[in-house]
């Protein structure tokens, strides 16, 4: 069986975890623009956003390198 979404349990418990919630569009759009971005986010959709692509294989690259510039921003974030 393949999940394609969040479990229903699981998003509606979000709120008790994180504050804010994105899908993966949004977050990416943010990233490309290096707008801001809080730490206390959950990102949604990936799965759905490569399912639905014509070239995923393309997509995934494209979308590989704006999350390691994130993950990046991120770390050092959190290290100072």
């Amino acid at each position: 069986m393949i999940f394609t979404s969040i479990s229903p349990y699981y998003e509606s418990n979000l709120h008790k975890f994180f504050k804010y919630k994105l899908s993966i569009v949004e977050f990416l759009k943010k990233v490309y623009r290096n707008e801001k971005i809080t730490l206390n986010i959950t990102v949604f959709g990936l799965d759905n956003l490569l399912y639905h692509s014509i070239n995923y294989e393309k997509l995934s690259k494209k979308v590989r390198s704006l999350l390691q510039d994130v993950a990046n921003f991120f770390f050092s974030e959190l290290s100072i």
